[in-house]
This record gives C-alpha cells, structure tokens and sequence, in this order.
C-alpha cells in the first residue's frame, strides 16, 4: 500500500507533500486534486504507515480491500455521540474518491434522529437538506447533521417509498418500480425507542405500526451481516445508511461525477464500507445528484453541506434524514386520556379537565380536576387518589369527601403542605389542610371588594400561588386585578385598577387585561400571565408593574422577550434560578423565559404525542408546575392527562 503525507495545511513544495521530515512524491492526479479541495478546505492527511488514521479510516484500509492511498483523513466530533470522518483516498485502479461518513450513537440521551419534509409539511413537494433542516432547527431540537433520504419522482417530488414523520404517516405505500428496479425496494426507520431497522417492503405491513421515523429506500447492501450482491456496477454518487447491533447507525455519502476530485463507488465498494464496519443491515438512498451530507460545524455552530453534490449546490429533495440533539423529552405521568374519574394507579387513573398543579415539599402533587369538580392527590409513590371534594359541583365546607367545589381551577401548596385552591364558580379561595379538611379563606359572591374572609369579594379568581410569607396570590381574572389574601384571609389589591388594559406602573395605576396565571419567586416578586395582553408581567415587592416578555401581539415567535409573542399565555411558573415557564394555551406549546429569551421547549401544533422538544404534542395545557429536580409537570386539559416533561442532562 502507497502512503502520502501532507502537513496540516496540505502545503505541496514541488510535487512533494511534506509532514514534518516525511517527504513523498505524490502523482499528479493526486496533486491536482489536493489543490482542488484539500490545501483549499485545510485537510489533515495521515497515511504512512507510521501515523495514526481515524478508527473508520483503519477499518477500512484493514478491511474493505479497495484503498490504495488515503489521501486525507480528517476526524470531527460534532456532538457527543456523533462523529464526522471524511476519507479522501485513491481506489486499486487508481480512482480517486471522498467519503463522508456519520456516525451516530443512538445510545446517548441527548440523540436523536427524525425525517424531515419540505416545509415541515405533511406534502409532496421539493426543498434543499439544509432548508428542511432550518424548519425544525430550535434551541432545544438542535439539528446537528442532515442526510438526503428516499428516491423520488423528480416532476413531482412524490418520493418512492413510505414516509413515517414522528410518529405521523404521510405516505404508507411504495411506487411501482418496473422503470427503476433500484428503487422503491426496502425502508429504513427507527422505532419511538430509537432502535434502527431496515427491511424489503414485503416486510413494511408487519412493521409498519412501530415505525415512528422512516422513508423508503433502495437495493439492500447487506443482510443480516452477509454482503448482498448487485448486479450494478455503475460509479456514482452515493448516500447510504446502515447499522451495527450495539445502537450505532451509520450514513456514509461518497461524491461522484467531479473527476479527479472524486469518481464516484459502485455498490460492490459500497458493500465492502459497510462490511469493514460490521453493520448487521445497509441500504442504499437516493444518490447521484441528490446526496448531501450536512454536519453543523461545533466551532462555529452553522450548518455546512460538507461535500460537494455533484450539481454544484444542494438538490431539492423530496425528504431528509436529519439527527438532532434535543434536551426536553415529553412522556405520559398520569391518566389514561379517557375523560372520568378513577382512583389507583397514575397510568390507569382518570381525570376529566385537569386545570391546576401543585406540587408539596414531600413530592406529592395536587390536581384541579375541574369537570370533576374534586382536587386530586397523586403521591410521590404514583397512587391517585380524591383528596377533596365529592364528584358534584357546589358549595360546602368540610373534611375530605364531604366539601364541595364549583369548577376548581387552580391550586397552591404552602410550606405546611395546606393547598390552596381558587374555587372558580363559588367565587372563593378555599384552604385545604394537609390531612384533608377544607374550609373558605376569602370570598363570598361574585364582585370585587378588598376585606376580610367573607366580606372579600372575587369576580373570577382563576389562579393562586403562596409567597414567601405565606400569603396567597390571585389572579382575578374579569376584575383585571392581582390580589392578595393573607393567612388570616385579609383581602387586597396588590395591581390593577379594574379597567382591562395594558399599563405599567405601581399598584392600581397599572392595568391586565383578563391575568389568568400567577407565580412568586423565592424573592416575593410575582409574575403574571396576562392572557389578553399577551404579555408576562413581573410585579416586585414594591408593587411596582413591568412588562417581562411578549410584544402584545399573539404568536409563537421564539425571540429577545421583549419582541417574542405568546398565543394565550395561560398558566406560569417559576423555578429556583428565576426562569420561568408558560402553559400557552392554544399554540399548546410549553414556552421559557431564560436570560431575556423565550424559546418553545415542548409542544408544536395541538395534539396527543409524547416525545422530544418540539415533536411532542399537548391539547391545551392550562398549568404548569416544576419539582426540585427541574421536572416539569403541565396539565395537558384537553387531553385529560398530566405530562411530564423532563429536562435531559
């Protein structure tokens, strides 16, 4: 075997490379397709038999049979778990080719990988990788590289084979491939559990309900660990993936048709690539003008498209398989989406509207069921149980099973574990102690007036939370005020004047427009979901009002806080490092307020799905509530669940 060295910067003095004292006479082939692409993009070469290649690059001089001399080898960690190699070397005959290879650990938490379309939409139509990739690209769905997918009918951008988008089938049947023998035979996919599979489409109906990603795909390269021989012998462009049985999924993109840089692989060398790196399946996807390979760059953090598609630029193409880092994954905690109530375990419970959440310092966690009119307990074991209220809207005061409530919308739990519940339709803030006796704290009928107990007066209190001394904190939502109950029940005006309206300013000189969500940091500064304003409002100790994020317009767009917008900012939170967190309603998103920007964490359009960032689903959450370990629970309302959305390390 031939070896050539050059140094880091690909310097030819000569018609020599030189690494350090090596010195080799290199062929003019080679020369020229060094200054073509490696002394201009900077490539390392590492190829005498004294230097140290890329553990791709050994396995596939050991193994493949093909290499003669390894031109370049370069290296790339792009992300824990994924790593880039691009080999730049000569075939036996002389042929010069670049190979890009990606590998991808599906074992890491943080990995995934999805298909994206065109637009991000459930359609047939055509659009670069690395514009479907800009799509879905969000700060906690962080696309990190993106592969061309499945052959398609380039006069309609109709692709060959199936589509399964997260869990979502766009397309379930294969096009006749009578023209193209090559095409429309086989998928590849992965399983809501991330493992990889690959099958001939006589195998698709028997797979396909546990295919959560997949695309059509071409001729089988290997089977089952045995090489599988073709009878096309054409150098070519080329995308292809495979995988081994320990989690690892391989995409390897080889350039063709741009002479001496790169000749292209027939299928036979494509086979041996796969072979060296004991896959136990291997695929071929569309190739020819169509592949791409696409890493983010980790210094600079951009997209790039790494090699060079033989059309001169990046092809539409009909889909795409992107791998992404995702840091949010969104999971079933409770009830079983079936509106009702039943007690017992939280996978088989029931819940009919859930509203609010609280969570007590002992991890038990307490449910505004509001259709039921009852407040739940799910205990830190996962039993759920009724700890209050009898199953029939109305008012009474009582021990457990025997108090009633109207229409329970939001909860509170203080140091003591009492809860605290705003009682919607009785127009009261009811108190419930730790061992299950409720009682009224304020409020008696419907209207606003400050006092005590019972001559308060609530017009709609929608939300409660307790501040760091005990007093709790409501959102009157018709009366357009924030108030504030003291222990003793003493009732007052903490902001707003009555008039609905958008005003900063201390106390009643302020104005909220219909605030349905309120939360308090460990300071005593309250912050307030204006639902009509579309705002988050932050009210300090002093009472003084300021706007905290949103433009005042509804939307969804993810920004600097003061030019992002909410849809129906609804239920808050607040976390021990003072980010806070909004339940927006009708975008069901799951929304973050960090450092003076707000992203979407979970959620994309309404629906029921569980999942990464912004692949996941919810039906109108309406509250949200965060534990001590950064978990974040969300009544998912319309889905008569409650989700858990866990922050991934």
């Amino acid at each position: 075997m031939k070896g050539i060295n050059f140094n880091a910067r690909g310097i030819i003095l000569s018609g020599l490379f030189v690494l350090g004292s090596i010195q080799i006479q290199c062929t003019k082939q080679v020369e020229e397709a060094l200054l073509k692409q490696g002394a201009q993009r900077g490539q390392v070469a590492m190829t005498s038999s004294s230097m140290a290649y890329s553990d791709l690059t050994q396995k596939l001089l050991d193994e493949s049979g093909f290499i003669d001399t390894v031109i370049s080898d370069d290296e790339i960690s792009i992300a824990p778990g994924v790593v880039e190699t691009d080999i730049h070397y000569t075939d036996t005959a002389g042929k010069a080719m670049h190979l890009f290879i990606l590998k991808v650990d599906l074992n890491e938490p943080q990995v995934y990988m999805e298909v994206s379309t065109p637009f991000n939409l459930p359609a047939f139509t055509r659009q670069t990788v690395p514009a479907q990739a800009a799509e879905v690209d969000t700060a906690t769905h962080k696309v990190i590289a993106g592969i061309n997918g499945d052959f398609f009918d380039t006069s309609t951008g109709i692709p060959m084979g199936v589509v399964h988008k997260n869990g979502d089938v766009i397309k379930s049947t294969f096009n006749d491939n009578t023209l193209k023998p090559q095409q429309a035979v086989s998928f590849f996919g992965v399983t809501e559990n991330n493992a990889p599979f690959i099958d001939l489409k006589t195998g698709y109906s028997a797979f396909s309900s546990q295919l959560y990603n997949g695309t059509g795909s071409g001729v089988l390269l290997v089977n089952n660990y045995l090489p599988v021989s073709q009878p096309y012998n054409v150098f070519d462009p080329r995308t292809s993936v495979g995988y081994d049985d320990n989690g690892f999924v391989y995409f390897v993109v080889v350039d063709g048709r741009n002479v001496p840089y790169s000749n292209g692989i027939n299928y036979a060398q494509l086979t041996s690539v796969f072979m060296a790196f004991d896959v136990k399946n291997a695929v071929n996807l569309d190739g020819g003008g169509s592949s791409t390979f696409m890493t983010r760059n980790p210094l600079t953090n951009v997209l790039q498209v790494r090699n060079q598609p033989s059309d001169g630029t990046a092809r539409t193409v009909a889909n795409a398989w992107l791998v992404y880092i995702s840091k949010v994954m969104a999971s079933n905690y409770a009830g079983t989406g079936t509106a009702g109530l039943v007690n017992g375990a939280k996978a088989s419970a029931r819940f009919d509207s859930p509203e609010g959440l609280a969570i007590d310092a002992s991890g038990n966690m307490y449910i505004a069921d509001k259709n039921n009119h009852v407040i739940r307990k799910i205990s830190s074991a996962g039993t759920v149980s009724t700890f209050a209220g009898t199953g029939v809207a109305g008012f009474a005061d009582g021990a457990g099973s025997s108090a009633k409530f109207n229409s329970p919308w939001k909860v509170a739990v203080d140091g003591s574990g009492n809860v605290y519940v705003a009682d919607r339709d009785n127009f009261k803030i009811r108190k419930i102690t730790s061992s299950g006796v409720v009682s009224t704290l304020a409020g008696s009928t419907a209207g606003y007036a400050d006092g005590t107990g019972s001559a308060a007066k609530f017009m709609q209190p929608l939300d409660v939370a307790v501040d760091p001394s005990g007093n709790v904190i409501v959102a009157d939502n018709t009366s357009h005020r924030i108030r504030k109950v003291t222990p003793a029940g003493v009732v007052t005006t903490v902001a707003g004047n009555g008039t609905a309206g958008y005003v900063n300013g201390t106390g009643t000189a302020a104005q909220f427009k219909n605030p349905s969500g309120v939360a308090v940091d460990a300071s005593g500064n309250i912050y307030v979901a204006d639902r009509l304003n579309f705002r988050i409002r932050k009210i300090t100790t002093a009472g003084v009002v300021s706007s905290l994020a949103g433009n005042g317009t509804s939307g969804t767009t993810d920004a600097a806080a003061a030019s992002a917008k909410f849809s129906d900012p609804y239920g808050i939170t607040v976390d021990a490092s003072g980010n806070v967190y909004v339940a927006d309603l009708i975008s069901s998103r799951i929304r973050k307020i960090s450092s003076g920007q707000v992203t979407t964490l979970a959620g994309s359009i309404p629906g029921d799905k569980n999942g990464t960032s912004t692949v996941a689903r919810f039906n109108q959450p309406t509250d949200l509530v965060i534990d001590g370990t950064s978990n974040i629970y969300v009544a998912d309302h319309t889905n008569n669940k409650i989700r858990l959305v866990k922050l991934i390390n």
